[in-house]
């Protein structure tokens, strides 16, 4: 995980390391997508990115990108602390932008105005004076949290590919029990051509991929302490408190008990 010091990447361009893999930060991540199209996945929903799609991920959300052609995916990203980010915060009276208190996702589709001036600002970090980085970066995300302000969505899904709404039918069902058989009937494809275009996509099969879904949402579920291992293991979907322990411990190394006391000892720091 990346520390919650101020950091940043500008202008990456091709294979995103993490693209197609479940991952979350130690700091909260300012995306902005110059080039490429494809879609964002954080928890329950697939948000499709296109040049302009500016976002910001909380500290510890598990997400992925599904770039459509990843030698075409061009983004900056900035990392900033979840104390950074509440002192900002605490400046706005729109209580739509709050949610990122509550280590939610906020999306946004920006207009070309608004990209462009978003662009600028992750230049600016680009060549800022490592004497003033952490107060430049809070300037700076103090602006592109205006941008999110005012252009931000909670009512956009993805729909432009088989796989992304494959995945979007899976999160949204995450909690039942899911066939490969079932997807196929919902997506309205044969099960041969579906299940060979998902595991290029996303390197995994179809069970496989339901199944670390399914660790990772236990993973966002635990990490926010509200409900017990056993609530847990049936919001994501195992069949029984034991299943999920057992499985949950092969993937992790550890037992859910101890991950959710280990991520509630990190959020007292």
């Amino acid at each position: 995980m990346l520390k919650p010091k101020s950091d940043m990447i500008y202008r990456e361009r091709g294979r995103d390391p993490l693209t197609k893999t479940w991952h979350a930060t130690d700091a909260v991540t300012a995306l902005l997508v110059h080039s490429g199209s494809g879609c964002i996945v954080c928890s329950e929903r697939s948000y499709p990115f296109s040049p302009g799609t500016l976002c910001l991920i909380g500290r510890g959300k598990y997400h992925y990108t599904v770039p459509d052609e990843p030698s075409c995916y061009e983004r900056s990203k900035m990392f900033v602390s979840a104390q950074t980010l509440e002192r900002l915060l605490s400046l706005f009276p729109n209580e739509k932008i709050h949610r990122m208190k509550d280590k939610t996702f906020v999306y946004s589709s920006l207009p070309e105005a608004a990209a462009a001036e978003a662009e600028k600002i992750f230049a600016r970090l680009a060549a800022c004076d490592e004497a003033y980085r952490e107060v430049i970066f809070a300037s700076e995300l103090l602006r592109l949290l205006v941008l999110l302000d005012r252009f931000s969505s909670a009512d956009v899904t993805a729909t432009q590919g088989t796989v992304s709404r494959a995945i979007e039918y899976i999160n949204r069902n995450i909690a039942g029990e899911i066939t490969v058989d079932e997807i196929c009937k919902a997506l309205h494809i044969s099960k041969y051509y579906f299940c060979r275009k998902f595991k290029k996509s996303t390197t995994m099969t179809v069970m496989n991929y339901i199944l670390k879904t399914r660790i990772t949402l236990a993973k966002d579920m635990l990490a926010s302490g509200d409900l017990s291992v056993t609530e847990i293991g049936m919001k994501c979907g195992f069949s029984s408190a034991s299943y999920f322990c057992r499985v949950f411990k092969e993937d992790t190394g550890v037992s859910p008990l101890q991950f959710k006391n280990y991520a509630s000892s990190r959020g007292e720091e």
